[in-house]
């Protein structure tokens, strides 16, 4: 297998790896009571229990046992049921159901009561306040109120939802529900999946063009497709569509989950969650930040393309301008301007930029134009050749053992730039590829630690760099022998000079 196909699969486990972990701790998330900051205060906005129209629950109850309910208390006058908590007496958008951890820096959370709708014909939604769909069947909802109302749908099957005018809607999903069409009558609406919803809905049809903002925080969605004129915000919840996610602009922050064919907007798409995309990724600029995870066709903006995360593109990423300091793996890269790399990049084909500058990390590639400028420490491999700056010292691993079979190969060193020391982790494609050092640099330990996969088992093993003087400007060979597994106990992780040591 070539160079560039094993830097390939390294990248694209990485990227797995990744969206496992992430999508784990989505699901089950650490210490979920340790939040609270402040007392709480919470306010029966109307209702009262014993006797009062309020109770308080000290950071203490809280960080124990999470949000209370509001069981024993008196409803009000003309409402139904409690449902759940809002920082605002009268808005929706940020709920919190009983059991959830509390809100840091939220002194005041307010109950929020409800009315139970009909569960067929047609209903007519014309007040502010929240509305609970409980079971319908074939049930038509328009809204037309002037004030935005909160939808509760619990086990319902719509057939259909009408925002009018400029209505405003937040939808509280719990258990399985399902809208057959969600057809928008107006604009400079926003639509609005609460964070506190534990259910799942499928939108079998939807026009939501007119919407200024579609937004989901929280939930299970699946749609046919999320097209707006107006802004995407998907900031939590697991989002599934066979279509186009498309908007003036498009952001994925972390805690969503989206999985789609297509994300297109003119504007910003700026990705922090979870991302999987069956076609092109395509923006007027693109940003991929850090611990963020995305797997798509294509990758294509005329302005600036800034990789952080990890990134697998089956085919082009293409850039105005484009700068990786995360991991990126794709079929070709294509700049109009520069390429900047400070990470790990694996293309099968060609990276060509005005210039290509890679400042450090592993860089592997069929071929490049121009060539690559090297300006810190990094493996970079064009073709089946190893790339090593003019004038620079480098190091070679050289092992002594069968190394067939070895995959996913790093080695980490420490360098002394002037008063600090700097621990650096490359990726080898191979193990005798050839390691750059930043001439500003030196190596401030001679203890070189290599890590490597073998039948699935994780082995580290430490050598020593000794130094090589001829031909100027000299280099470091490595000799290492068979690692020990990494599950095994030992006393230090390399870089410190003291020996690893097995235990029983």
């Amino acid at each position: 297998m070539s160079r560039y196909n094993v830097a390939r699969s390294a990248v694209l486990a990485v990227a797995v790896l990744s969206a496992i972990c992430f999508v784990a701790l989505f699901e089950y998330p650490e210490d979920a009571y340790a939040t609270a900051t402040d007392d709480i205060t919470f306010d029966m906005n109307g209702g009262s229990i014993n006797g009062q129209s309020s109770f308080v629950k000290t950071v203490s109850e809280l960080n124990t046992t999470g949000l209370p309910d509001a069981s024993g208390s008196t409803i009000p006058s003309g409402k139904n049921a409690f449902v759940t908590w809002s920082e605002s007496p009268t808005a929706y958008s940020k709920l919190y159901n009983p059991g959830d951890p509390a809100p840091p820096n939220v002194t005041t959370l307010y109950a929020v009561w409800g009315n139970y709708t009909p569960t067929s014909g047609n209903v007519n939604v014309t007040g502010t306040g929240c509305y609970i769909i409980n079971g319908a069947t074939n049930l038509s909802v328009s809204v037309s109120a002037s004030s935005a109302p909160l939808l509760v749908l619990n086990d319902s099957t719509l057939s259909g939802l009408t925002p009018k005018n400029s209505t405003n809607i937040t939808i509280l999903l719990q258990n399985e529900n399902r809208i057959d069409g969600m057809n928008i009558q107006g604009s400079n609406q926003t639509i609005r999946l609460s964070s506190a919803s534990t259910g799942n809905v499928n939108i079998v049809s939807s026009s939501i063009w007119g919407v200024s903002s579609f937004i989901v925080d929280g939930g299970n969605l699946q749609i046919d497709r999320i097209s707006t004129g107006g802004s995407v915000i998907l900031n939590g919840g697991t989002i599934s569509t066979g279509g186009i996610v498309q908007g003036s602009s498009v952001t994925i922050n972390n805690g969503a989950v989206l999985s789609c064919n297509n994300i297109y907007t003119a504007g910003a798409l700026i990705i922090n969650g979870t991302v999987s995309s069956q076609g092109m990724v395509q923006g007027g600029s693109i940003t991929i930040n850090e611990s963020t995870v995305l797997n798509c066709k294509e990758i294509y903006t005329a302005g600036a393309l800034i990789i952080n995360g990890t990134v697998s593109s089956e085919e082009k990423t293409q850039g105005g301008s484009i700068t990786v300091n995360g991991t990126l793996g794709a079929e070709s890269i294509y700049a109009g301007g520069e390429i900047s790399i400070n990470g790990n990049v694996a293309v099968t084909g060609n990276i060509q930029g005005s210039s290509i500058t890679v400042e450090g990390g592993t860089v592997v590639a069929a071929s490049t134009w121009p060539a690559p400028i090297i300006t810190g420490s990094a493996v970079v491999v064009v073709g089946d050749e190893d790339i090593v700056e003019t004038g620079w010292k480098y190091i070679e691993i050289v092992p002594g053992f069968d190394t067939y079979g070895i995959t996913s190969m790093s080695v980490t060193f420490q360098l002394a730039v002037g008063s600090e020391v700097q621990e650096t982790t490359l990726l080898l494609p191979e193990f005798t590829d050839r390691i750059n050092l930043d001439p500003s640099s030196y190596l401030s330990s001679d203890q070189i630690e290599i890590r490597y996969f073998l039948n699935g088992v994780e082995y580290i093993s430490v050598g020593t760099a000794v130094s090589v003087s001829a031909p100027a400007p000299g280099h470091y060979t490595v000799s290492i022998s068979g690692g020990i597994p990494a599950n095994m106990q030992y006393t230090e992780i390399l870089c410190s000079g003291v020996e690893l040591k097995a235990s029983n």
